[in-house]
């Protein structure tokens, strides 16, 4: 898993812990989560941030829009 920031800079990479196990209408779904936190923001840090993960079946991506709001310079 790749977490990307708004910048397109990799910001870090990471081995999803799982699979977790889920059935649905019949289908075994592998679940692997992955989660990403910070506590130093700045107004420059707003934006899209992506999370690419593949694995050897298939790829994919989630997207996250962080808004800050800031004090007027």
């Amino acid at each position: 898993v790749n977490w990307v920031t708004p910048s397109g800079s990799t910001l870090f990479t990471q081995r999803a812990p799982g699979p977790n196990l889920k059935v649905e209408g019949g289908v075994n779904k592998y679940l692997y989560n992955s989660t990403f936190s910070t506590t130093q923001l700045k107004c420059e840090n707003a934006g899209e941030f992506r999370c690419d993960g593949t694995n050897t079946i298939r790829s994919g991506e989630g997207r996250m829009k962080l808004e800050i709001t800031c004090p007027p310079s």
